[in-house]
């Protein structure tokens, strides 16, 4: 009796081609085994398809990541800054370090009521955005500031837009987002 390959070494296309050139009626242990392979293969899900939108979601949970990185170096920032820990700073950065964790952990266990935290959030920087661009510059330090809340004023818009995109609605389960 001849000795039966070891088939989880091929490819799956090296698989396809032998279960397509195998003779199954002289070979028939070795043919369900093949077929049992490639079984498991797919089982396992080796060829699952990521969509455009779960990489783009997976991009924003890690720019999710940095902003809470950012709202957590706010507290020691206001004490160099200010010789003392502003009050004021320390509790914006306690709630955005709160919000933006919260919708970090929705975008990844994609929970239903993370689109409208995002949309709510993104509203809530952009408004703030605006407020912070149109005041007047002091120092250096203020155009540096200036600069990080137009970048994150286009990240918000570019979630309020993606956000409300139906294919993210049918991602989180969501039906239609009528929120904003």
């Amino acid at each position: 009796m001849d000795k039966i390959p070891d088939y989880s070494k091929l490819t799956f296309e090296q698989l396809i081609d032998v279960c397509e050139h195998i003779d199954k009626d002289k070979y028939p242990e070795r043919y369900n085994i093949i077929l049992k392979e490639i079984d498991s293969r797919k089982a396992s899900q080796i060829f699952k398809t990521v969509s455009p939108t779960e990489v783009t979601i997976t991009r924003i949970r890690i720019v999710y990541i940095v902003l809470i990185i950012m709202s957590v170096l706010i507290i020691p920032s206001s004490f160099l800054m200010f010789g003392r820990i502003d009050i004021s700073f320390f509790a914006l950065a306690g709630i955005m370090i709160i919000a933006y964790s919260l919708v970090y952990y929705g975008l990844l266990k994609k929970k239903a009521w993370t689109v409208n935290l995002v949309l709510f959030v993104s509203a809530f920087g952009i408004l703030q955005g605006l407020t912070n661009t149109f005041v007047p510059v002091e120092k250096i330090s203020d155009v540096v500031i200036k600069a990080i809340n137009i970048v994150l004023m286009m990240f918000y818009i570019y979630q309020v837009l993606f956000f409300r995109k139906q294919e993210v609605a049918q991602l989180f389960k969501t039906g239609n987002v009528d929120v904003f």
